[in-house]
């Protein structure tokens, strides 16, 4: 009897820095905006600059580590799947062909969309 697995929606985790940086945006975008002439005259553009370029720094900074962690990640699991399926095909070699039948099936059905 095939047994099938509820497959987990696919709801990214919310990234609290992402809506940090997000919201200081929005916060710094809305405050220049409501600046009146005589208020603008009196903001140190130079200090304003700085202050956007930190933010921008910390936005790049952080999706740049992201990209590393996820390499990483990616790097260190392909490593393990490899010696995991070579070791299968090595000492239990049916079940590693039952595997891998199984796996392109999967591929399969999600290649087409979940349809038998």
């Amino acid at each position: 009897m095939a047994r099938k697995v509820k497959q987990k929606e696919n709801i990214p985790e919310p990234d609290t820095t992402e809506e940090i940086i997000r919201t200081l945006s929005d916060i710094m975008l809305s405050s220049i905006q409501r600046l009146s002439d005589e208020d603008l005259e009196d903001v140190d553009p130079m200090k304003l600059m700085k202050q956007a370029s930190d933010l921008i720094r910390i936005a790049v900074y952080k999706r740049t580590m992201d990209i590393k962690n996820k390499k990483l990640s990616e790097v260190g699991f392909e490593s393990v799947k490899d010696k995991v399926f070579e070791g299968l095909a090595r000492q239990y070699p049916d079940l590693y062909e039952k595997l891998e039948s199984a796996i392109d099936e999967l591929a399969e059905e999600e290649y087409n969309g979940g349809e038998e």
